[in-house]
């Protein structure tokens, strides 16, 4: 939700709320176009913190989905993004990111082993489906 209105409103604080919905749309469509800028982009913007964190796919590890948000595990740190995995599962390439779980995205270069039905990436195990 970007606003809201109670009754009875203004027509300043209808133009208000419609400022916010028309701002906050041309910021997706900027972050997203950054994104899709080249066919195999090597990077992608994330919001999460009130932020857009400039993700570079060679350093994300695994996306765990946490509810409605998700958390990128990267090389150093973890971003928690309020997009749905689903979302990540569109955007990302299949060649290089398997959805492993319902739960789970896993950068697949970065599998240090699999062991019966655990993905070990770094000194994190991931559960996959069966």
């Amino acid at each position: 939700m970007v606003d809201y209105l109670l009754k009875p409103f203004s027509f300043d604080r209808l133009v208000k709320a419609v400022n916010k919905v028309s701002d906050l749309q041309v910021s997706k469509t900027v972050i997203q176009e950054v994104s899709n800028s080249e066919t195999n982009p090597s990077s992608l913007f994330v919001k999460g913190d009130k932020k857009h964190h400039q993700i570079f796919l060679d350093h994300l590890l695994f996306i765990e989905a946490d509810g409605n948000n998700t958390k990128l595990f990267l090389k150093e740190e973890m971003i928690v993004s309020h997009e749905k995995i689903s979302h990540y599962e569109e955007v990302l390439t299949p060649t290089n990111f398997l959805r492993v779980h319902k739960s789970f995205i896993v950068a697949i270069d970065k599998i240090k082993f699999i062991e019966g039905n655990r993905i070990v990436i770094q000194d994190h195990k991931i559960l996959q489906e069966q």
